[in-house]
């Protein structure tokens, strides 16, 4: 594979040999020139599409005919596989809302286009866009084609959490509590469109086989079929899903404790709560470890329709300090 620099050095010297041939007239240097702009282009597209992330689709079941597919099934599951994608992202920040709109930056960031369909049951290519940190890496003189460490944008982190969900609803076994571990954390919005995933497939008798690939990465894969679909569904409806604010005062912990987006806070009573931390305000968390603190929290809450069990998640996205309560006198 060409890496991006020696890509983008072939185009500009195109372009160069554009501007020094453009005011010939001879009919050989108009021909020449159309050559030029023909290769130009290729190798322009060539870094586009080496740099952009890429989820091939491949639909089975009852609206395919041969290499056809009903449009109402294409965009019925299409859509709800996007708005799935892009609430997910927007959990992942830690900035989930049930109701009000995707931030804009969100919404641009994980939109995906389709660019392409092909043969073999029904086939289409969608492609995302150049991530703002792969643009960065190359503005920085590094090539993410070969990057020295791992390259995860915010799209590639929402398809892996919706195909991980998917592995987790075909899975063997009886136990739903990983499929509502792993949903709960994402918030009322990602619940309903993972729901609406499986709705799709399940009322349109399908079956989708997902690739998503992005910088050379190795192809992730996840099949979606009828029956892991109505098990997704049926997890899904059997857990009410509700969300709301609270403000935890409690001491938080450590630098050490803090990994993989999350930290604990004790609280004044002495439970211990693990929660994720809003991705603005991670910078800022050296000023709280170790401290008394008010935690602004986001809380989604699932209760079971049929044993009333609940499960907790907690989304952290304000802190401040709080003096330590007073001591109570010791007993004579």
């Amino acid at each position: 594979m060409t890496s991006v620099a020696v890509l983008r050095e072939q185009i500009a010297e195109l372009e160069a040999l554009a501007v020094e041939t453009e005011a010939s007239t001879s009919f050989a240097t108009r021909m020449m020139m159309r050559s030029i702009d023909q290769m130009r282009d290729d190798l322009a597209e060539a870094v586009d599409l080496a740099l952009r992330p890429e989820l091939k689709v491949v639909i089975e079941g009852v609206p395919v005919k041969g290499h056809e597919i009903r449009v109402d099934a294409l965009s019925r599951l299409l859509y709800s596989l996007q708005e799935a994608i892009s609430s997910v992202a927007q959990a992942l920040t830690g900035k989930a809302t049930e109701r009000a709109s995707l931030p804009g930056v969100i919404r641009d960031s994980t939109s995906l286009r389709l660019a392409a369909v092909f043969p073999g049951s029904f086939g289409a290519t969608l492609r995302g866009p150049v991530d703002a940190k792969v643009e960065a890496m190359i503005e920085a003189g590094q090539d993410p084609l070969f990057p020295q460490d791992e390259t995860e944008t915010l799209l590639d982190q929402a398809v892996d959490v919706v195909l991980d969900v998917i592995d987790l609803a075909g899975a063997e076994g009886v136990d739903d509590g990983p499929i509502i571990e792993a949903v709960l954390p994402l918030g009322g919005r990602a619940f309903k469109h993972l729901k609406d995933l499986s709705d799709a497939i399940v009322d349109r008798e399908m079956t989708a086989n997902l690739d998503w690939t992005h910088l050379g990465q190795e192809t992730r894969r996840a099949t979606v079929d009828k029956q892991s679909a109505r098990r997704l569904n049926d997890v899904l409806t059997m857990n009410r899903v509700t969300e709301a604010t609270e403000t935890i005062h409690g001491h938080l912990g450590t630098a050490s404790e803090f990994h993989g987006g999350r930290l604990e806070i004790q609280r004044d009573n002495g439970e211990v709560i693990s929660a994720k931390v809003a991705d603005d305000l991670v910078p800022r968390l050296g000023e709280f470890y170790s401290q008394r603190v008010a935690a602004d929290a986001i809380v989604t809450i699932a209760r079971s329709t049929a044993t009333g069990a609940e499960r907790k998640s907690y989304v952290v996205t304000g802190l401040s300090t709080l003096p330590e309560p007073p001591q109570l006198p010791e007993a004579e």
